[in-house]
């Protein structure tokens, strides 16, 4: 399972989360609307992480609108790919746990 990728020189990863986290994720999926859309998107890129220098820092924090790298947000294509690399994973993630049953 992937969860490292490489956009446009920089290195995202999948932040480090425990089941309960992780279980309330797969329950917050909905794309009935546009707002339960963008606040799946939101949870999505606030659990995805950015290579800056030394630090790994959220794509974007929580709860606020600040993201990383810089200009991020707006960026169609990357931020496709991000939620597209994490939804991925969290659909490995989810069968995975299905077959361990």
């Amino acid at each position: 399972m992937q969860d490292t990728i490489v956009i446009k020189e920089h290195n995202y990863r999948i932040k480090k989360m425990n089941a309960i986290e992780l279980l309330s994720m797969q329950s917050q999926i909905s794309f009935k609307s546009a707002k339960q859309s963008q606040s799946c998107y939101s949870q999505m890129l606030e659990r995805i992480e950015v290579k800056c220098q030394d630090s790994w820092l959220p794509v974007k924090e929580e709860g606020k609108e600040i993201y990383y790298p810089n200009g991020i947000e707006f960026d169609l294509e990357v931020i496709q790919e991000l939620i597209g690399f994490f939804m991925k994973w969290l659909k490995e993630v989810f069968q995975k746990s299905n077959v361990l049953k």
